[in-house]
């Protein structure tokens, strides 16, 4: 049995911003694991750089890739699980 489609959305503090997407398809996710999903609880930038701090980032076994407004990082790293 699948996991149920629930639609992604972003908090901080106590704000929580739901998917903006038009379609909202493009709003949901499914858990393939029952690993602990990933969890960011703050962030920093520079001019060039954006860090992501949370828990439960997974560190192997696939490619990461982060945008913001729509335009792909050159590059990505993670340097640990938080």
């Amino acid at each position: 049995m699948g996991a149920e489609a629930k639609a992604i959305s972003v908090k901080f503090g106590e704000e929580t911003y739901p998917c903006a997407a038009n379609d909202a398809t493009k709003c949901n996710y499914k858990q393939s694991s029952a690993d602990a999903f990933p969890q960011v609880d703050s962030l920093t930038k520079t001019d060039t750089t954006i860090v992501f701090t949370g828990v439960n980032f997974y560190t192997m076994g696939y490619t990461a890739e982060a945008k913001f407004r729509g335009i792909s990082a050159d590059s990505v790293t993670i340097d640990s699980a938080t």
